[in-house]
């Protein structure tokens, strides 16, 4: 896999400048030349220069690190994914999303919606969710495609199967957790099972209630990414029991491990 030096600097974190200024004074990097003019590097560049890195925020010098050489650099932890994975985070990083778009859509053909579901889109979503909190993806990448996502599942799926049914569930995030891809994939398979339902994603927590207020709501499902605590779980959901008459809430995601996942209301 190759990476031009701006997508390298994103993976890396480490400026285009310092990258080059790297490779010219210490040969710590070993790019070609394309035919276009331009360096290219490869994945053990990307890995030295993440190694790098890491050693320089623990407060090596950079003159003790160079002299580890760098068989050692490569070395000193395997990769964090896989060629393949690579090659999908550079696609996302880069907007290339028709090239994804064409996986699932040639995956599809050949099996089945529950299939995709688990074999395609939830792996890219794990992906998506590693590669954000290992930083080889901004924010903005994430919500970037999340966003595509969203507009893939329904006009693929979601489009063909809507009824005029009044929603009876509600998929959202955690407040003030913006991360979306969870809910989004549990959108994914309760409209697969005819349920009745909606997706919000992020919106602030007065207007998730107001939102289940004015609907008739049975169950809520509130995805969890960025670090919380039970308290603040029960804190929220007791305010959303207390009022609304929503039945039931249910938490998942990469946060809620350990946490009750289905919360009933009491009384």
């Amino acid at each position: 896999m190759r990476y031009n030096v701006k997508q390298l600097s994103q993976l890396s974190e480490l400026s285009p400048a310092r990258i080059r200024k790297w490779q010219e004074r210490y040969k710590l990097l070993s790019p070609e030349r394309g035919g276009n003019g331009y360096w290219y590097y490869s994945t053990t560049d990307l890995i030295i220069l993440k190694n790098v890195k890491t050693l320089l925020d623990d407060g090596k010098r950079i003159s003790d690190i160079l002299r580890l050489g760098n068989e050692t650099l490569v070395n000193k932890s395997t990769p964090d994914f896989t060629e393949t994975e690579l090659s999908s985070i550079r696609d996302i990083s880069n907007n290339y999303f028709h090239k994804i778009e064409l996986d699932f859509d040639t995956f599809y053909e050949k099996h089945n919606y529950i299939q995709l579901i688990k074999d395609k889109l939830s792996p890219m979503v794990v992906l998506v969710g590693e590669a954000w909190h290992k930083k080889y993806l901004s924010v903005a990448d994430e919500h970037a495609f999340s966003r595509w996502l969203h507009s893939y599942i329904y006009s693929r799926f979601v489009k063909k199967i809507e009824t005029e049914q009044e929603p009876i569930w509600l998929v959202a995030t955690f407040p003030e957790d913006r991360h979306e891809l969870g809910g989004l994939l549990h959108y994914a398979r309760l409209t697969r099972w005819s349920i009745p339902c909606k997706l919000v994603g992020e919106i602030p927590l007065n207007e998730l209630i107001h939102e289940i207020q004015k609907g008739h709501y049975r169950v809520l499902s509130l995805s969890v990414v960025l670090p919380t605590t039970p308290e603040r779980i029960d804190n929220i959901t007791r305010e959303i029991y207390e009022r609304t008459n929503i039945e039931r809430i249910l938490i998942g995601g990469r946060s809620s491990k350990n946490l009750n996942m289905g919360v009933r209301k009491q009384g």
